[in-house]
């Protein structure tokens, strides 16, 4: 084999072994999985919160946090007055975010919190003139590769 016949099997070689590099195997998937565990918590009113994965069509996945509340937790209002609230504060105490509850039906409760991965800990208060209920959650997504399975 002469030196111009080696360079060619040598660049062709090459090429394939970068593009054998590039993507993923069809037979693992990565998966996002979050845990989230209660610190606090002191009256029931919010019986619930969790963070979890939402992948919207366009995006990549967000964490969602979601707050329950109790079936009695929002007092009546006069009409057209605003409810109340539940707020989200970090470690400082400096607001993150704020849902407002203008329903008196409303137990479910959800804001993205962010692009994944994410680990964090929140203070979670319902709020009607003062604090009614509060809870103190940590949480961590983290991406998981594993085996992919079929239904």
């Amino acid at each position: 084999m002469n030196r111009r016949e080696f360079g060619s099997a040598a660049m062709g070689a090459g090429t394939a072994l970068v593009a054998g590099c590039q993507g993923t195997s069809s037979s693992n998937q990565q998966t996002i999985e979050c845990n989230t565990v209660v610190r606090e918590s002191s009256d029931g009113q919010i019986q619930q919160a969790t963070v979890t994965t939402r992948r919207p069509p366009d995006d990549g996945p967000l964490a969602e946090l979601e707050v329950i509340l109790a079936a009695d937790a929002i007092p009546e209002a006069p009409q057209g007055a605003r409810h109340g609230s539940i707020e989200i504060t970090d470690t400082r105490g400096e607001l993150l975010y704020e849902i407002p509850i203008d329903d008196p039906t409303q137990r479910s409760s959800a804001i993205a919190i962010g692009p994944q991965p994410q680990h964090g800990r929140y203070r979670i208060t319902l709020q009607f003139g003062e604090v009614v209920d509060e809870l103190q959650i940590d949480f961590t997504c983290r991406f998981q590769t594993g085996e992919a399975t079929t239904d």
